[in-house]
């Protein structure tokens, strides 16, 4: 069954794959070290952060508006978090980047426990959206195998004019 084209799992993967090996060598393993390692962090974390804005973006279509409010509320908690982690670095209070860092680091929890519950809820009462419906809108506008194909006026012309001179 089709959903949204955003690639999910791809972005998940890249997540697991990518994202936390670097997060986890500059975040812990560099913390108070200079290494290239919080470079590379940053980067790939921009990127995947812009790529979880544009699957909220895409998502707002296809979830309850209670659950999308929930993943909107919990990206803003997190981006809220990010920043205080930020100040915090920048007045040097350790703890206080630790505590608002490692609240930035579980948004990926929160976005799972509102995808388990959206996963309940579609289970339950059955999809929000009607995937099946698109695909059968999607059929009908190709047309169907057993349907003769349309043809324009000038081919139907040519191939009449084809039949006289034969």
């Amino acid at each position: 069954r089709g959903r949204h084209w955003f690639p999910l799992r791809l972005f998940a993967l890249s997540l697991l794959i990518c994202q936390s090996p670097c997060s986890f060598l500059a975040d812990y393993v560099h913390m108070t070290n200079i290494s290239p390692w919080h470079a590379i962090d940053r980067v790939i974390a921009v990127f995947m952060m812009s790529c979880e804005l544009l699957k909220l973006l895409i998502l707002s279509t296809y979830t309850r508006p209670i659950l999308y409010a929930a993943y909107l509320t919990s990206c803003a908690v997190a981006i809220y978090c990010f920043l205080q982690s930020q100040n915090a670095q920048e007045t040097l209070d350790t703890e206080g980047f630790v505590f608002w860092h490692n609240c930035w680091h579980c948004y990926p929890l929160w976005s799972a426990v509102i995808y388990l519950v959206e996963w309940d809820w579609d289970r339950r009462w059955g999809d929000y959206y009607d995937f099946d419906k698109d695909v059968k809108e999607e059929t009908e506008c190709r047309g169907r195998d057993d349907e003769p194909e349309m043809e324009m006026e000038s081919t139907m012309a040519m191939r009449k004019e084809e039949e006289v001179v034969e």
